[in-house]
């Protein structure tokens, strides 16, 4: 910016083909499309070279007000969580222990979770939930089975269908695993419909790391982002302790009490 100027500098105080010759280097594409060579029509083209100019310096001096620091920080923020979510995705196993409170219209209720997964595979121990005492589901995104430990009962079948009979809402396990672990995007598939759900709306917490977005069904929001040491290394992760997961019909909120994120090698 600071040599355009120089160099305009310097063409004022040439004649004014000196003038017009730096603009049809600089400025090629504004050069009139036909000759106005009589009148009136003859003034437009000087006219239009100032007006070029105008819209030049107000371009570049608009660049050099923008907040720049600001928008390097945000991408610096965000390069934490980013290469976070690629050592994320592939790690196989992780648990979480904590509580889990469900608002249905017209009820509500709470239990202690136990959630650990293995790959695709999850090992869910809810205690509490309705008065039933445990309910422990164990299964993927095709089939799970559902232990009742009042009655002794034990059912298989698809997740989300399975879920809403027995405890009256539906929970999509493939996506709540990666929302769980802050994941956003990727894989985000419907376990019933099988049709992938396009993320929308995210917007970040001043650390970089997510504070909410949506799919076509549900809106997750995050709380209390903390540090979470990996097992026999010096490692870290930085994850929600508190999520919000939202729909038309049920409201459910994760309170994390504890993460355990083995080493990949210690399986």
């Amino acid at each position: 910016m600071l040599a355009v100027f120089k160099e305009y500098s310097r063409s004022i105080h040439r004649p004014e083909s000196g003038l017009m010759q730096y603009f049809d280097k600089h400025i090629p594409h504004m050069k009139p499309i036909t000759p106005q060579p009589r009148g009136k029509a003859a003034l437009s083209r000087p006219i239009n070279r100032w007006v070029s100019l105008f819209i030049l310096v107000c371009g570049l001096s608009g660049c050099a007000t923008q907040p720049l620091n600001t928008s390097i920080a945000e991408l610096a923020s965000h390069k934490l969580w980013i290469e976070q979510s690629k050592q994320l995705r592939n790690q196989q196993h992780w648990s979480l222990q904590g509580r889990i409170g469900v608002r249905l219209p017209g009820k509500a209720f709470s239990a202690s979770i136990r959630w650990r997964q293995n790959k695709d595979r999850v090992d869910i121990l809810l205690t509490g939930p309705l008065g039933q005492g445990s309910v422990r589901i164990i299964g993927d995104d095709q089939e799970i089975e559902f232990f009742e430990a009042k009655n002794g009962n034990i059912t298989k079948g698809n997740p989300e269908l399975l879920l809403r009979q027995h405890l009256g809402y539906a929970l999509p396990l493939n996506q709540l695993s990666q929302w769980s672990l802050g994941l956003v995007g990727g894989d985000s598939r419907n376990s019933l419909t099988r049709q992938s759900e396009p993320i929308m709306d995210l917007l970040y917490d001043p650390q970089g790391f997510p504070s909410s977005f949506r799919t076509e069904f549900w809106r997750i929001q995050y709380h209390h982002w903390k540090t979470v040491p990996k097992q026999q290394n010096n490692l870290s992760y930085t994850l929600p302790h508190k999520i919000i997961f939202q729909s038309d019909a049920v409201k459910i909120t994760l309170a994390i009490k504890h993460w355990k994120i083995p080493s990949q090698n210690n399986g």
